[in-house]
């Protein structure tokens, strides 16, 4: 029998902590969700796992047209909710995936104030050892970036001043072709 290797393909977990605000004539939330979709094309293939966070949902998908659909249906009302459950929900999700899968977080805001939220998620990497990358974003000036900047090492932090730059930061940052 010969050796092979099998790729167990890759889980990326995706929250949105987004507001309604408008910059230029456009919904902030909206130039996401199309950077996001753009990311996605560039990046997901036919083994890979994602998950939107939604309070009612805890399965993933795996075809990158339900992905697609995923963010570009993806609304909020604007108000704040839960952040702590939310990362905590969608990190368990991850987790949940085959080991041997590589694991990403990405977490995009503009309004994070909860510093703790997010040194609760890493506390919880630490304990349940799963070998994630955090990737958090902060988009605009509405946001305490203390919270995002952390030194660990399983964590990349990214400041955009526009949304309109996430698609080709997040490729740039991440590699696409290697590390997500």
């Amino acid at each position: 029998m010969e050796d092979y290797i099998t790729n167990a393909g890759r889980v990326m977990c995706l929250t949105l902590d987004v507001s309604l605000a408008h910059i230029e004539g456009q919904r902030r939330l909206s130039v996401v969700k199309e950077q996001l979709i753009d990311f996605v094309r560039n990046t997901m293939e036919g083994e890979d796992l994602f998950y939107l966070y939604h309070p009612e949902i805890i399965e993933p998908v795996y075809d990158v047209g339900k992905i697609v659909s995923h963010i570009g249906n993806y609304e909020t009302n604007g108000w704040k909710f839960d952040l702590r459950q939310a990362l905590k929900l969608a990190y368990y999700v991850m987790a949940a995936q085959d080991e041997d899968a590589e694991k990403m977080l990405l977490f995009v805001t503009d309004r994070i104030i909860d510093r703790i939220a997010i040194k609760k998620l890493l506390l919880v990497e630490e304990r349940e050892q799963t070998d994630c990358r955090f990737v958090f974003v902060g988009i605009g000036t509405r946001y305490d970036k203390l919270a995002l900047q952390l030194t660990h090492d399983q964590v990349t932090y990214i400041h955009l001043d526009s949304a309109s730059d996430l698609n080709a930061t997040l490729l740039e940052k991440l590699g696409h072709e290697n590390n997500i």
